[in-house]
């Protein structure tokens, strides 16, 4: 097991919500690196986030990320695929302490509970992805 794998399994361990629970083993993938831009800081600073579950048909991806608004909110939900504008980490409201709050309080909440796991799933690279970044 990897440490992503390992920070899952724990935030998976306190869930008190049986949906989030159902919906995060539905849309659950493989952990993959995604390099998103960082908007708060230095021009073109980008930061390696984790996708550990994401919803093409929604075009969402629920991401952990130390770095930006983490660690004290490491969990947010951002867009799957776009334009470069719309590959970035997103507002500081996408961003939680918990995996299960992203399942429960981000705008997307409905969407990724209610979100049905769609054929062939598995993860795809988003653009940005650099292998061996960290």
């Amino acid at each position: 097991m990897t440490e992503i794998d390992d920070i899952v399994s724990a935030q998976r361990a306190s869930f008190k919500d049986a949906s989030v629970s159902a919906a995060v083993a539905r849309l659950g993938v493989q952990p993959y690196k995604s390099v998103r831009a960082w908007d708060y800081g230095e021009p073109e600073e980008r930061f390696c986030c984790w996708i550990i579950a994401e919803s093409r048909k929604e075009n969402l991806a629920v991401a952990y990320c130390e770095r930006g608004f983490g660690p004290e909110h490491p969990w947010g939900v951002i867009l799957h695929r776009g334009d470069d504008f719309q590959m970035s980490m997103g507002m500081d409201s996408d961003w939680f302490g918990t995996l299960e709050e992203v399942f429960t309080r981000s705008w997307a909440a409905r969407r990724l509970v209610a979100a049905e796991k769609e054929p062939n799933h598995s993860p795809q690279p988003t653009t940005g992805l650099e292998p061996g970044r960290g």
